[in-house]
């Protein structure tokens, strides 16, 4: 990358610019501009900024500073700072306009107002595109900017480019060119020491050139002497770049109109020409110049013939030990920030025989052989166990086949027996170490060694040839261009770091790696791949663990990542200070949000990692009022659905600040003969005042389905009761049309839990001595901690290897073993026990609604967790609406959302309150698993498929929706949820083919499932989707598009 002269950049004044900081660097031109870019442009093309941040710091701050004076120096245009559609750095965002600036269209809770980043003023989505702003705006991304400040942005850059060109011609003061780049007569060795006698003509310090020849005097012409002089080049510029004074006028006149900010940058120049140092322009383009010669010196060139008689004279095993010698230090750069990338020769300790070889002009000849064809070489080995003591002696563990791609340089080896056992490494990355026999051992720096076991000694010495001449007949200054793919980040997400951490990443098995990138963002951790392999990216909110771990077997530590979501990840990032970077970096942005933070990303957040949660901060452009999810939220629809809110005997009683029950819906359906005070009276009699409502009712016989939490019967010997509590359960019996007295009252939990709980005063069940015609019955479902502990159980065995003989027996343990079988019975996940409760006790509830025509109550403890899985299911199978998709959402809406899950702290994301994550259960994830049973037994009958529930599932963890922030509607009515996120049921509006059924069938007959252990699946599609197998048809994909 090259920077056009500064003959070409037409300046008609000179401004001499204080800067505020030691970061930045003092440039008194345009010119000088030029050439901190082109020192920028070739640091970055030699890895500088690998070794030495430093001087690419500096210089990037300085051009940044440039391009913001320039900005506000030059700006001649009519409207003054702060006006609509004038950019300004650090322009103040403005939260008081209620319509938009341009267009006039007023803010309600479908059109939202957005900052425009250049102005600050508030546009709406249509008069805002994401445009590219000058550096010192301080977005390195396109950021949200309105027509009016694109338009000045251009009309600006017209008018000072025509204002510059007409002024070029009647300037009498000319604009030097650049220094000229010194180049060399040729790569040798004797050629750049002659290059330093001309350095000294342009610039170069006298006292560097000594030290310049001290080092090749004591080292001579050897690849260490390259090491030490590139080393004392690197510290000349640094000193050049960090050593410069800065200016001494201030910057008071900035608020001044155009014309006096350049008069008196003119006259500051003149008055300060002769204080001021100028900017080392030809120092730093011939330091420049020789560290760009040094590099491409090529060290087998012994230089001109007459130099040293004795050099023709070596015999062929000098030659080649010297070859090997000058090759150990050309290392491939593995710091994706480098461009050009060139090649590493490793220390290859297979090496063939010379004897008897009359190649002697080989030798002596520093001619480059042709690039190795594009082709691809197999072989099948045997895989035995590391490090044998004799590898003859050595066990077989796997059978492999590698493909070795010489053109690319790269090498894939390939399990026959196991398709998971698959990794793909650069011939650079390894190292050869040559056993007995037909063994060979490789050695990594990232995981651990293998021994394999070639066919016969004549395939691995073929191998060995194959990887020297790859070695051997590249050329040092060849580059290899690195691809990465194509990362679109979301809206709203910010890259969080500038240093680069490559690094070698295994899936959860451990069998899969492949070396990549991994960038972390504000909403996730991405590894982009370098090698054929699929980007990797787990959300932050999603993260359980981050630590620094270590193995017997590998080299270095590495580091693990646990998600929430059934995986694991493992990165090998080199050196250790990187991977504590790394580590720290996330360990930060995981627990800010999931601390539960609201707003958008300030620039002080993201300097301090504490970023507010991502949902905040992500939006999409094609949300329109019709295709906005959260028009699901509003219950009195569902009311208005079902024929309730028509009801005489109903009445709607206005719950929107929590008055009766905060964690309720905001519209309650209460008997019409109830008072206010009867209401207060009757939520005081149940648990977290969650008094029995209606949620559904029968549309033939008019029964409905309650919920609430449990009565507080008081202690065994003081028993409580409520007349009004009473009254209500007896009307709610009376509303169906069918002649049944009773009314169903179940109970999710086992009869010693609700036993317990009236022992210790916090409440208990309901008598049917006190409720006439009540029929009590309990489901034995186990409560949320032992949820947890099944889940936890189950994530283990997800993510144990697949040759885990009692795999299956540690799935499910059936309650027919006998119990002193107390091992087996506590390794088993006990899983599919619960999911089978949950389902039967859901199968009970709609039976005695269809059937029977009761009406029925549910509850457990406190009415929040089993009983929204009980009232869910329930309604699924018996009304037809909730198995399309706009009524699951609208089910999930009301049953879980309005109803109250404490939907963070079962997904742990509010760490403030619960650090521990000991509230932590997969209530909602085991509902979604028992929909995928329906869905299994059913297929015809739901309008969504799999991948529906897949979104929502992965929604949970994902924190990219604002659906499941919060634990009730008041929290995120006060948090303004609705207004500054966006919905999980969004997409479905969008794109509603994504998730349909083609084998749709509409059923108007309820669904009866079969919840007996038999008919359970495991949901495969979930807890592996993240499987390696995945990866590996994601590749076999790749490669046949190609092909």
């Amino acid at each position: 990358m090259r920077m056009p002269s500064s003959s070409k950049i037409n300046t008609h004044s000179r401004m001499h610019m204080q800067t505020h900081t030691k970061e930045f660097v003092s440039i008194s031109s345009l010119s000088d501009a030029a050439v901190a870019l082109r020192v920028l442009c070739e640091a970055h093309a030699l890895g500088l900024e690998k070794d030495e941040p430093d001087i690419v710091r500096r210089t990037l701050k300085t051009v940044a500073y440039v391009s913001g004076k320039l900005q506000h120096r030059m700006g001649t245009l009519k409207k003054g700072a702060g006006d609509v559609g004038v950019p300004r750095v650090g322009a103040t965002p403005d939260t008081t306009s209620a319509k938009c600036a341009k267009c006039a269209r007023s803010w309600n809770a479908f059109q939202r107002g957005h900052n425009c980043q250049a102005c600050g003023h508030l546009f709406c989505g249509r008069c805002l595109t994401p445009t590219q702003l000058p550096r010192s705006f301080g977005f390195e991304s396109p950021a949200k900017t309105c027509d009016l400040c694109r338009t000045w942005l251009a009309e600006f850059m017209n008018a000072k480019y025509e204002e510059a060109h007409l002024s070029s011609k009647k300037e009498v003061r000319t604009v030097h060119d650049a220094p000229e780049t010194l180049a060399p007569a040729d790569h040798s060795p004797h050629a750049f020491v002659e290059l330093l006698n001309s350095a000294l003509e342009k610039g170069l310090s006298p006292s560097l050139r000594a030290r310049l020849q001290e080092v090749f005097d004591m080292y001579g012409a050897t690849p260490h002497a390259k090491t030490k002089a590139m080393s004392e080049l690197k510290t000349a510029m640094s000193c050049l770049l960090a050593d410069v004074p800065e200016d001494e006028d201030d910057d008071e006149d900035d608020d001044d109109d155009d014309e006096t900010a350049v008069s008196d940058a003119t006259n500051a120049s003149v008055a300060t020409k002769s204080l001021v140092p100028t900017f080392p322009k030809v120092a730093l383009q011939t330091v420049l110049s020789l560290m760009v010669a040094l590099e491409a010196v090529d060290w087998t060139l012994d230089g001109k013939d007459d130099d040293d008689d004795d050099k023709g004279h070596d015999d062929p095993d000098q030659a080649a030990a010297r070859a090997r010698l000058s090759s150990a230090d050309h290392r491939l750069s593995t710091d994706p920030s480098v461009a050009l990338l060139r090649r590493e020769t490793p220390m290859l300790e297979y090496q063939e025989s010379t004897v008897g070889s009359n190649d002697d002009d080989d030798l002596k000849s520093p001619a480059t052989p042709p690039l190795p064809p594009a082709m691809v070489e197999y072989f099948i080995v045997n895989r035995t166990e590391t490090s044998p003591l004799f590898a003859s002696s050595a066990k077989k563990d796997d059978r492999c086949r590698i493909e070795v791609f010489t053109y690319q340089g790269m090498i894939r080896v390939k399990s026959i027996f196991n398709m998971n056992r698959r990794f793909t490494f650069r011939i650079s990355d390894m190292q050869l170490v040559q056993l007995e026999k037909e063994y060979l051992r490789w050695t990594f720096p990232y995981r651990s060694e293998l021994v394999l076991q070639f066919q016969n000694e004549a395939a691995k010495h073929h191998f060995c040839k194959l990887i020297q001449a790859y070695l051997t007949t590249l050329d040092p200054s060849t580059k290899l261009k690195r691809t990465l793919p194509l990362v679109p980040f979301l809206r709203g997400e910010v890259k969080m770091h500038s240093q680069h951490f490559p690094a070698a990443c295994l899936t959860t098995l451990g069998e899969f790696a492949w070396r990549g990138l991994v960038l972390v963002t504000n909403y996730r951790v991405l590894v982009v791949p370098f090698e054929i392999a699929p980007l990797v990216e787990i959300p932050l909110f999603s993260i359980v663990s981050v630590s620094r771990e270590s193995s017997f077997g590998y080299r270095s530590p590495f580091l693990l990542l646990t998600s929430k979501d059934v995986r694991t990840l493992r990165l090998d990032v080199t050196p250790d200070d990187r991977l504590l970077t790394l580590l720290h970096l996330i360990t930060k942005l995981s627990e800010s949000t999931q601390k539960l933070q609201s707003g958008e990303p300030t620039r002080d957040s993201v300097l301090s990692l504490q970023v507010p949660h991502f949902s905040f901060a992500y939006t999409m452009t094609s949300v329109t009022p019709e295709t906005n999810g959260w028009k699901f939220a509003d219950i009195l629809t569902e009311y208005g659905r079902q024929g309730l809110d028509t009801n005489p005997l109903l009445q709607v009683v206005e719950n929107g600040d929590g008055a009766v029950c905060d964690s309720y819906p905001p519209h309650l359906l209460f008997p019409a003969s109830l008072s206010m005070g009867d209401v207060l009276a009757a939520v005081n009699f149940r648990a977290k005042n969650r008094v029995p409502l209606i949620t559904w009712q029968h549309p033939r016989n008019h029964s409905v389905l309650t919920r609430s939490s449990q009565p507080l019967l008081g202690r065994l010997l003081t028993s409580q009761s409520c007349g009004i509590d009473e009254g209500l359960i007896a009307f709610y019996k009376k509303l169906s049309t069918k002649s049944s007295s009773s009314l169903y009252i179940f109970d999710a939990r086992k009869v010693k839990a609700a036993k317990g709980n009236r022992l210790m005063g916090k409440g208990g069940v309901e008598a049917s001595g006190q409720y006439t015609g009540a029929i009590i019955n309990h489901l034995n479902i186990a409560n949320m901690y032992k949820m947890q502990t099944s889940y936890l159980a189950l994530m283990k065995l997800c993510l144990s290897p697949e040759h885990d003989k009692s795999w299956w027996s540690a799935l499910e343990v059936r309650a027919v073993l006998p119990v002193d079988v107390a091992l087996t019975w506590e390794q088993a996940t006990r899983w599919f026990e619960h999911l089978h409760l949950v389902l039967d006790g859901a199968v009970k509830i709609a039976r005695v609604l269809e059937f029977e025509g009761a009406s029925v109550l549910v509850h457990c403890s406190d009415g929040w967790d089993r009983t929204c899985q009980l009232v869910s299911l329930a309604q699924i199978m018996l009304d037809p609406y909730f198995r399309t998709l706009d009524g699951f959402a609208t089910l999930v809406e009301k049953d879980w959302l309005a109803f109250g899950h404490k939907f963070m702290e079962r997904l742990g994301g509010n760490r403030s309150k619960d650090p521990t994550r000991a509230k932590v259960s997969p209530i909602f994830l085991q509902f979604l698993d028992a929909v995928y049973q329906l869905t299994t037994q059913f297929p015809t009958s739901f309008e969504f498929d799999e991948r529906y529930l897949l979104h929502v599932a992965n929604a949970l963890t994902s924190g990219l929706y604002g659906t499941f922030l919060y634990d009730n509607v008041l929290q995120r009515a006060t948090a303004r949820v609705c207004d500054k996120t966006i919905s999980v049921w969004t997409p479905q509006l969008v794109s509603p083919q994504l998730f349909r059924n083609a084998n749709y069938e509409a059923r108007p007959d309820p669904l009866w499932p079969w919840p007996g252990h038999q008919a359970l699946k495991l949901w495969t599609g979930y807890y592996f989707q993240h499987h390696e197998v995945h990866a590996h048809n994601h590749i076999d994909e790749e490669e046949r598009q190609k092909a």
